[in-house]
């Protein structure tokens, strides 16, 4: 692929700059005051941070080096881009969340840089930031530790990528719940076949390891499906039926097999390059908090997702509506509705249920659904094509990302936009979504690839892939829009490539 020259701003460098300007504090002092209640207070906080950094100059000496790699370019225009150092995960991403700026020339570079910088604190990014518990400083962690092995280690970006990726594949402190979860039912999969049972009328003691399945894990799907309530023993017993035809003992062996493999391959990589000192505690630290950080949103899950079921199904009950259809209302309809407002729940649910589009421009929220919605999906559908098609430095039947897990497969493509689509993906399919999530999990299980547009090497389908060990390319962007159901297709994870043949 013809890929255009250009070159990286570490965010050291907006460290330094604001180090320099002693910005620090005054930018704390303004975001620990945020009351996150109140979008005002949001928008006030970010309107003053992002002045704060448009009104201070950058030192010459980054000016210089930033017109002199620009100059090594040889173009009149370039585009410069926000890229969040935090890897996207299973519920996280950053995908539109920063911003961009096209056609810049030299004149305008060192000025849309800063707006760049202030992108880290529009009241969007600021709010996001803190649902997901993402810390800015946190934030630079992943990028600390490549700068440095990248310094210490005088190696090149390609072997940076190749050494981060083994110590972000390689979770020390644990495995996740949805990446657990697999296993165990492969294991119950196990034990049915090999004692010759009747999936439709199991024994007891597979009963009871299946009643211990759903109570561990049965949560899995509720973050991402809560209108169609958790997992249940059925769920299980339909994925059971299919797993016990397949291979189940080499299922188990590549699982455990791809665990080990992702240590020793570490360890390897720590003697290889003879990782010690400072950078190995930095190491240790970053797989550390790789994990931590998708670890205690699956806590938050749990806790909210089981906590909070009884007190939605009262509130339900008492404004008239069912269990499934509470995910349609903002909390703003159902306080209004609990006082004793005469507003019509049921058309409010019937259109939402339509089409939703929520628009915040500004900090300024709109809400559109029905018919309206729809067109406005179709327009956005438009132009994601349109922008792939115009895109010069693409096929149009090429969709390139990141490998997440290395391999070659072939097959048909099956486009998965909810839980719903989960039942149209066969064995050998390759499964194309904006992001897989633990729902997505009895599809996978089928599939002979995944393709994302969102996320990193340490996002739901990365792991899962490494489990399952088919390949996967994720960050595509826009894998979705370019590809469509029923496409033959070669998923080429050791390049990154998706070809349509």
């Amino acid at each position: 692929m013809n890929v255009p020259p250009g070159f990286v701003i570490f965010s050291t460098t907006f460290d330094e700059f604001i180090l320099q300007n002693n910005l620090k504090d005054t930018i704390d002092g303004v975001l620990i005051k945020i009351d996150y209640e109140e979008s005002i207070s949001i928008d006030h906080a970010s309107i003053k941070i992002r002045e704060l950094i448009m009104n201070y100059e950058i030192s010459n000496e980054i000016k210089n080096e930033i017109i002199n790699q620009y100059n090594q370019l040889n173009t009149n225009f370039v585009a410069v881009r926000s890229s969040a150092t935090a890897e996207d995960g299973e519920t996280s991403t950053w995908a539109g969340q920063l911003e961009t700026y096209l056609n810049t020339t030299e004149k305008e570079l060192i000025t849309n840089i800063q707006k760049c910088w202030t992108s880290l604190f529009t009241p969007r990014a600021i709010f996001y930031r803190s649902k997901k518990g993402f810390d800015k400083d946190d934030a630079f962690l992943d990028e600390e530790l490549k700068r440095k092995l990248k310094a210490e280690l005088n190696i090149t970006d390609n072997e940076v990528t190749e050494v981060f990726s083994r110590i972000a594949t390689c979770p020390p402190l644990g495995e996740l719940a949805y990446s657990e979860e697999p296993i165990d039912l492969f294991k119950i999969a196990k034990s049915v076949k090999d004692n010759i049972e009747n999936i439709d009328n199991i024994s007891e003691a597979t009963n009871e390891m299946l009643n211990r399945h759903v109570q561990k894990y049965s949560w899995l799907k509720c973050p991402v499906a809560f209108e169609d309530g958790c997992f249940t023993k059925e769920d299980y017993i339909e994925r059971l039926k299919f797993l016990i035809e397949d291979d189940i003992d080499g299922k188990i062996d590549r699982a455990m097999n791809t665990r080990s493999k992702n240590e020793k391959e570490y360890l390897e990589t720590v003697v290889r390059y003879q990782i010690k000192g400072s950078l190995l505690k930095l190491c240790e630290a970053t797989r550390n908090f790789i994990f931590l950080r998708t670890y205690t949103t699956e806590a938050s899950d749990d806790l909210f997702y089981t906590g909070k079921h009884t007190i939605l199904k009262e509130v339900a009950k008492r404004i008239g509506i069912t269990l499934n259809e509470i995910v349609m209302l903002t909390p703003d309809d159902i306080i209004r509705k609990l006082k004793g407002s005469n507003i019509d729940l049921k058309e409010v649910i019937f259109k939402r249920q339509q089409g939703l589009v929520i628009i915040w421009v500004n900090g300024e929220i709109t809400t559109i659904f029905g018919e309206q919605a729809l067109e406005i999906q179709s327009e956005i559908n438009k132009a994601y094509r349109l922008a792939g098609q115009i895109d010069d430095n693409k096929s149009e039947n090429v969709v390139a990302g990141m490998p997440a897990n290395p391999g070659k497969a072939r097959g048909t493509v099956k486009i998965l936009n909810s839980f719903e689509d989960n039942q149209k993906v066969k064995k050998g399919d390759i499964i194309v979504a904006s992001m897989t999530t633990p729902d997505y999990i009895s599809a996978m299980e089928k599939a002979a690839a995944f393709v994302t547009d969102e996320g990193g090497i340490t996002c739901h389908a990365a792991i899962v892939s490494r489990e399952f060990d088919v390949p996967c390319i994720v960050g595509t962007v826009n894998a979705t829009q370019m590809l469509r159901d029923g496409q033959m297709v070669e998923v080429d994870a050791d390049r990154g490539v998706v070809v349509v043949l």
